[in-house]
């Protein structure tokens, strides 16, 4: 078998920056140097959910962490983390080694360091609840591609 069982679980907009919001996206299509560190270290890449263009779509426009902080924000944040969790324990009950969690500072959903964005706050809970030990990585607010 050919596979390293290794995961590296990544903010949705690493992959695709065609999912933030105008005019913050500083990549034509995704952070193709993050990736492609990710595929030569052998990592399977297992892309997060966007809870922002669920909640608001692609024409919303740019909010802080305030202005997500509802009910209805955070209960879907919840929802999608649960999902995630959801495929999490298939992946380590097969040995996978879920590794990194990689996020994008000061963002108001997947910020890990400082100020947590509202869904890195909740799947690091339940991550935590389970016994799941990653390091945490996140894109820099001044990198770009």
């Amino acid at each position: 078998m050919k596979r390293d069982k290794k995961l590296v679980l990544l903010a949705h907009c690493i992959m695709n920056q065609n999912s933030v919001v105008y005019p913050l996206a500083r990549a034509k299509g995704g952070f193709k140097n993050v990736i492609t560190t990710y595929l030569n270290e052998n990592y399977g890449i297992y892309q997060l959910p966007c809870p922002e263009l669920r909640y608001l779509g692609l024409t919303r426009k740019p909010m802080t962490k305030e202005d997500y902080d509802s009910e209805a924000y955070r209960t879907l944040c919840h929802k999608l983390a649960e999902e995630v969790m959801e495929d999490l324990r298939h992946y380590r009950d097969d040995q996978v080694t879920i590794a990194v969690l990689h996020g994008v500072n000061h963002s108001p959903t997947c910020s890990i360091t400082g100020r947590r964005g509202h869904f890195m706050d909740i799947l690091l809970e339940l991550l935590e609840k389970e016994n799941f030990e990653l390091e945490h990585r996140e894109i820099s607010t001044s990198y770009e591609e």
